[in-house]
């Protein structure tokens, strides 16, 4: 909820607020995904729109390795996974990837 309202408002995409911070979103963990992968389809800036994605590729990452263990199983974790999962298949509409 805190990522989504970051990226929505944040200068990069027109909105009234400051610059992004992706390292912010980065050390909030993979529930940022679905952010990230919006800011990265959506920013005006392609430095930032390549940093959303890279992000968004570690974090897919970490959360698979988590997920790779049963004690990082959660199941929020699982659905945020299925739903990143679905989301991968869509590729980014950057050309930046």
């Amino acid at each position: 909820m805190i990522a989504r309202y970051n990226v929505t408002r944040c200068r990069e995409v027109g909105g009234p607020g400051g610059p992004i911070d992706i390292e912010y979103l980065r050390h909030l963990g993979p529930e940022t995904l679905p952010a990230l992968r919006w800011l990265a389809d959506r920013a005006t800036e392609p430095g930032v729109a390549h940093a959303a994605r890279r992000t968004a590729r570690t974090l897919s990452q970490e959360l698979e390795e988590d997920l790779s263990d049963w004690r990082g199983w959660t199941l929020r974790r699982a659905r945020l996974a299925r739903a990143n999962k679905a989301a991968v298949s869509r590729p980014f509409s950057g050309s930046d990837h």
